[in-house]
């Protein structure tokens, strides 16, 4: 009974701790949405093999990520330019704004009735 306690006791770090580091960097990703982050492989066993999925997935994800950032930047940028050119009078509007302005409707009116 002994023999399988200390057996026991050198064998769980080695089956369990690996999946509790890739736990670990599950939450570390997952609280500061940094994907860069990785776990690293230990062992070329079925955790080894979840780790390299874990890691592709979290690649595929960064990558993603930078690409939104770049979009959303680059619309930001598009919109801030558009802004300018509608804030700035166009040749049309600057040309409606200097021809003599013709009277309004009920300026017509009125002055029909004044003698």
């Amino acid at each position: 009974m002994l023999v399988a306690y200390v057996l026991s006791i050198h064998l769980q770090p080695h089956d369990f701790r690996p999946g509790a580091r890739s736990g670990q960097v599950a939450r570390d990703v997952s609280e500061s949405r940094r994907f860069s982050i990785r776990a690293h492989k230990q062992t070329d066993d079925e955790f080894g093999t979840l780790v390299d999925g874990f890691n592709g997935m979290l690649s595929e994800l960064e990558r993603r990520d930078l690409n939104l950032r770049m979009y959303q930047n680059e619309l930001e940028k598009r919109v801030r330019e558009r802004t300018v050119s509608l804030d700035q009078p166009s040749p049309m509007r600057r040309r409606r704004a200097s021809a003599p302005r013709a009277p309004a409707r009920e300026e017509r009116i009125s002055g029909a009735h004044e003698p």
